[in-house]
């Protein structure tokens, strides 16, 4: 039995994937000790904007797009609750790693296929980003549908899978960011990925999606009065994550002596971590000009690092640092506190989504902290370093040259999430781990494909 693509061909689903849908939801139900939404501190920006529609300076509209797109469609069937907006994520999730089965691993093994499907949804922690208000699931949607481009060969499929990409792109920033850097490795190693038929063709492609994911950004922000950016504020977020580096106290050392600043004075305060930099409101960011005057300050620190040797060698180093240490922080559970009900979160909840403000203010867990977060994370950890090590054993055992190229691919997806969002943002698990489960899911279709490949040849 080899590993080469298959050639796909549209069937009915099986009782078997059905099945395993039911296995995912189940997952869902006991992970959750109930069936509860999760939300972070930024949740609440992302709700409060679904209503508002401002292009904020600080991240993506698309996602609060995305959210009052799905208000509306529950307004027309009377729903209002916040589940609106989930089951279509759960729904491309569910179909795309189906899909992903279907073509790359068993097309012809409906318990094969479940078990896949199944396993998934338990040893990897893609579910706990379903329920979470927030764009993060879709960094890992941005991968499944972009392999499934590069693959489709029909013309309404490679559509479908097309806008999926490009809608995960505009969600959130850094998945613009992501999706370039793959499309550039992509065609830097073009003649690797013969092996998964991905065609130079369908790369270049791929790049178009990129561009014009860039280019709706950079447009949304232009009619929102931001200007030609793709983030009014990410100078800020570049600075502190300097900031947490070490790179902005090099800076402060070398240059407040000839060119003082009112950063100087800071220069033996700064806050350990990015958020204490930005979000205090007492913190360093509103004590240099805050959100809307501090760009002028920070545009020339971030000019005077990439142009200073010195500067630019430290920043790059750290940069690498900080992918290192982004690519080893996997869990799940950041930002997940009890939620204030002065909070604009509660607010927003009270007056728009009463169904799911009861819920959260009812023996919630995640109010009552009851998610065991810790032994979640330890069993997660485990489950990757498992399938990581037993897919390299399954390449040893059957080898074969795409089972290496499907990790690889993988594998510069993940890193490019690293880098993202370690440099542009912060190092946390949450941002990690978004992406991170691709990885893990390849590697244990890998490792299922393999196990079956032995039992056949026992049975034969």
């Amino acid at each position: 039995m080899s590993f080469h693509l298959p050639t796909y061909k549209p069937e009915k689903m099986n009782l078997w994937v059905h099945l395993s849908g039911l296995v995912w939801i189940l997952m869902l139900v006991i992970n959750m000790n109930g069936l509860f939404l999760l939300y972070t501190p930024d949740s609440g920006a992302y709700v409060l904007n679904s209503r508002e529609l401002l292009v904020p300076g600080d991240r993506s509209v698309f996602y609060s797009l995305y959210l009052y797109v799905c208000s509306q469609v529950g307004e027309i069937f009377g729903i209002s609750s916040l589940w609106i907006s989930i089951l279509p994520i759960f729904f491309m999730i569910y179909g795309m790693l189906y899909q992903w089965v279907q073509r790359f691993f068993f097309p012809n093994s409906p318990i094969w296929q479940f078990i896949c499907l199944s396993l998934a949804g338990v040893l990897t922690p893609f579910p706990w980003f379903i329920i979470q208000i927030m764009p993060d699931v879709f960094t890992g949607i941005l991968f499944l549908s972009s392999v499934l481009f590069l693959v489709e060969n029909v013309r309404f499929y490679q559509l479908v899978w097309g806008s999926i990409a490009l809608a995960s792109t505009l969600m959130h920033n850094g998945n613009l960011i992501v999706l370039t850097i793959v499309v550039l490795v992509l065609l830097l190693s073009k003649s690797a990925w013969e092996i998964l038929m991905i065609q130079t063709r369908r790369i270049y492609y791929l790049g178009i999606v990129s561009i014009v994911g860039w280019l709706s950004v950079l447009m949304s922000n232009y009619i929102g009065g931001n200007g030609w950016t793709t983030a009014k504020c990410s100078h800020i977020f570049i600075v502190a994550q300097m900031s947490e580096t070490g790179v902005l106290k090099h800076y402060l050392e070398k240059y407040c002596q000839d060119e003082p600043s009112i950063m100087c004075q800071y220069k033996d305060s700064l806050p350990e971590h990015a958020y204490g930099f930005i979000w205090p409101q007492d913190g360093i960011l509103m004590k240099t000009g805050g959100w809307h005057h501090s760009d002028s300050l920070y545009g020339k620190i971030i000019r005077t690092v990439l142009t200073d040797p010195e500067l630019l060698m430290h920043y790059t180093g750290s940069a690498l640092k900080s992918t290192s240490y982004q690519l080893i922080s996997l869990g799940v559970g950041d930002g997940i506190f009890p939620v204030d009900t002065n909070s604009t979160l509660a607010s927003e909840l009270k007056n728009r989504y009463p169904t799911d403000y009861k819920a959260l203010f009812s023996d919630h867990p995640q109010q009552t902290g009851s998610i065991a977060f810790s032994d979640l994370n330890e069993f997660y950890r485990k489950s990757a370093i498992v399938l990581f090590l037993a897919s390299l054993l399954s390449i040893y055992v059957i080898p074969r040259k795409n089972q290496f190229a499907w990790m690889a691919l993988s594998f510069v997806f993940v890193l490019s999430n690293a880098f993202a969002t370690s440099v542009f943002a912060n190092v946390l698990m949450r941002l990690n781990t978004r992406g991170f489960w691709i990885l893990m899911v390849v590697c244990l279709f890998l490792v299922l494909k393999t196990i079956s490949h032995k039992l056949m040849k026992k049975v034969q």
